[in-house]
């Protein structure tokens, strides 16, 4: 099932909660891939807020795998201010809470500070993609990787650093990007923290921030989109990733935050 397809029933006449089939062409090991149970959980609410209110940044705690199957779904919006919303999300299933996402929503308004990062360079050459076939998880074959810095998971490559840049591929999603859909994007990178490991291992997100500093964006999600992410911690089992995402003119549009688990 096409990512479009998956989120198009979810609106605002599905109430304050509502049943979702979850797919089971998503999956990464025995769990929902976590990008497409997060663009779930924003589409769901974005359709109670509307397309008005602008993201600024999410915050998401992956409590159980979710797994293909029913999962109810609740929303509720926290509170409303002059410029800012704040509202959350919630997945169970077979009873059990399985995701928590709490959004923030903010209105322009005029400000003293500006400053925009500079357009980052992007003609690292490529050093791999990522196949198709094989051991890797499921969902990875709804996108096209190039990696331009760093190593694939389990490939022994010990470097603080991977970066790349990665597509929606198959039957193209029209109109410019949306929110959800770079939500998937860059999420469907794996943590950096893999690439150490010399045989494949469990591994899983704890909690995962995005922060937007647009969500106008120029690019289609069939259009490469850049990945920079750098480890600043490992210890105990528990990793500490930060990641830029870019769009294809070298523009910041994200940045992501993960506590990763790595059992190995």
């Amino acid at each position: 099932m096409e990512f479009q397809q998956v989120l198009a029933p979810l609106n605002v006449e599905s109430g304050e909660q509502c049943v979702f089939e979850i797919p089971a062409d998503w999956g990464q090991g025995r769990a929902l891939f976590g990008g497409m149970a997060a663009a779930i959980a924003f589409r769901y609410l974005r359709a109670l807020l509307g397309d008005a209110a602008k993201v600024r940044s999410l915050a998401v705690s992956f409590i159980a795998p979710i797994a293909p199957g029913p999962a109810l779904l609740k929303r509720e919006i926290l509170r409303v201010g002059k410029s800012v919303q704040h509202a959350e999300v919630r997945i169970y299933q077979q009873d059990q809470l399985a995701l928590v996402m709490l959004a923030s929503f903010g209105a322009a308004r005029p400000s003293s500070v500006e400053h925009q990062p500079e357009l980052m360079d992007l003609s690292a050459p490529v050093l791999a993609k990522l196949p198709k076939q094989g051991p890797v998880p499921e969902f990875t074959r709804h996108f096209d990787y190039e990696l331009t810095e760093g190593g694939f998971p389990f490939s022994a490559t010990a470097s603080v650093h991977m970066h790349g840049r990665n597509r929606f591929s198959g039957p193209a999603i029209s109109g410019p990007c949306s929110v959800e859909a770079v939500i998937a994007l860059i999420d469907a990178w794996p943590p950096a923290t893999l690439s150490w490991l010399q045989a494949p291992a469990p591994a899983s997100s704890l909690t995962w921030s995005l922060e937007f500093l647009t969500t106008d964006f120029d690019y289609a999600a069939t259009d490469w989109w850049y990945y920079r992410a750098e480890i600043d911690a490992a210890h105990e089992g528990y990793s500490h990733i930060e990641a830029k995402f870019i769009d294809a003119a070298g523009k910041l549009v994200a940045i992501s935050r993960q506590t990763v688990t790595v059992f190995a």
